[in-house]
């Protein structure tokens, strides 16, 4: 018995041993979870105090979601250039003090503070998101050197942040309902200050980073990039004549376009106008896929996998927009709780797959430019799928959110299984 436990965790005992990256997940599971408490908190608020929510949900996901595509490479450009601990403490300060402007105007909605306003902030804050995130991605490789520990290590990256869209949506919905959203937004800037002084902390320990970084640098003089466009450049060269980035590219585009992108649309109005719900059934939504991720994610992360990781990612990604699809046609609370807890299993490897790699393709000098080049290209599609949600319920009206929802998963079915049998994906 104990043999089978231990086998159970064997590819994850060597990463625990590694403190600072430990530390490094618990803090940025706390941050994003903070930062998910004042996605709902605005969501919900956009949602319940001001006529015509669909308006302005549609254009908070469009306007965040476009600002996040747009100033990735740049943002790239900044990690590969500033490393990764000062550019995520830097976006961490940034972040705070835009959150602060965001609770003073919530504190005013009821004297008619204009929902362009709360739309506004979220989407400054989000242009230094990517910031945040590729710096995340980039001290994955800095903290694990080990690649036959990437996997494990990308794992657990990957359950600490669907861990946070449990606590953080749940929390959300909790504040939403009863203790108050302005509590909400205090939690999301002292998690952010608390992300800060930690990575200070770990900066210091881990000074040697910095030579292996100079040295990796040094030996690619003429191909690092000296400047934002060298480096766009850079990056799009790199993907073109790379097929796994292309196909990471491509099925990162569809996903986005019919399923991330409207579900930011669709997961409010359809939680309150079909669903009949509140506050706290809309965070549970939110929380109950991150379970089932979770899960998928500890059984992928300690296995050996011997797939094609292109062809596998978009088949499972096709089977992911199928669950969408019995979601929208069957609106039952226990049923959707259970096909996203499924979906969430379904999904999981792909962000393993992802993850590896691009740390193991991409040269570490130009990994967070190349990296965000892929997140701009991917990403873009989002506020596309979000515009389109928001004029169908604007035509139809709210009550069609589920058959709306149920259509994109079909075509994101159809389209996916259509590119993964394709030869070319059976080579990566």
């Amino acid at each position: 018995m104990k043999r089978k436990f231990a086998r159970l965790f064997e590819n994850y005992i060597p990463i625990w041993g590694n403190k600072d990256y430990v530390w490094f997940l618990l803090v940025s599971m706390f941050s994003l979870a903070g930062d998910l408490v004042a996605w709902v908190i605005t969501t919900w608020v956009l949602t319940t105090q001001f006529d015509h929510p669909a308006v302005y949900l549609t254009a908070l996901v469009i306007l965040t979601q476009s600002a996040y595509a747009i100033m990735s490479p740049y943002m790239g450009h900044l990690v590969d250039k500033w490393g990764p601990f000062t550019s995520l403490i830097s976006s961490t300060g940034i972040r705070t003090v835009i959150l602060t402007f965001l609770f003073i105007s919530l504190l005013y909605v009821e004297d008619g503070v204009s929902p362009w306003v709360i739309v506004g902030l979220m989407t400054l804050e989000y242009i230094f998101v990517p910031l945040s995130k590729q710096s995340e991605f980039v001290m994955i490789k800095v903290l694990v050197r080990d690649e036959e520990q990437l996997i494990p290590a990308n794992a657990l990256q990957g359950i600490q942040f669907d861990a946070s869209y449990i606590i953080g949506p749940l929390i959300g919905g909790l504040f939403v309902s009863t203790i108050g959203i302005y509590y909400g937004l205090v939690l999301n800037m002292a998690s952010f200050l608390f992300l800060g002084i930690v990575m200070l902390i770990i900066a210091k320990r881990n000074k040697d980073y910095r030579d292996h970084f100079n040295v990796e640098q040094a030996d690619n003089k003429e191909a690092k990039p000296k400047t934002f466009i060298n480096s766009l450049k850079t990056g799009i060269s790199f993907i073109v004549k790379t097929p796994p980035m292309l196909s990471i590219l491509l099925i990162g585009f569809l996903w986005n376009l019919f399923v991330f992108g409207p579900i930011e649309v669709l997961y409010p109005i359809f939680t309150v106008d079909v669903l009949e719900s509140n506050g706290f059934v809309y965070g549970l939504l939110m929380s109950v896929n991150s379970v089932g991720f979770i899960l998928g994610l500890f059984l992928a992360g300690n296995m050996k996998w011997k797939v094609p990781f292109a062809m596998t990612m978009g088949i499972l990604i096709g089977l992911h927009g199928l669950l969408y699809f019995f979601i929208g046609i069957v609106p039952n609370i226990v049923f959707v709780c259970v096909i996203l807890f499924l979906g969430g299993i379904v999904i999981a490897p792909t962000d393993i797959f992802s993850k590896t790699i691009r740390q193991k393709m991409i040269p570490f000098h130009m990994l967070a430019g190349v990296s965000s080049v892929l997140a701009f290209f991917s990403f873009i599609s989002k506020p596309i799928g979000a515009f389109l949600v928001g004029s169908l319920i604007n035509t139809y009206g709210n009550q069609y959110s589920g058959y709306i929802m149920a259509c994109l998963g079909l075509i994101l079915f159809i389209a996916c299984m259509v590119i993964s049998f394709r030869p070319v994906m059976k080579k990566i």
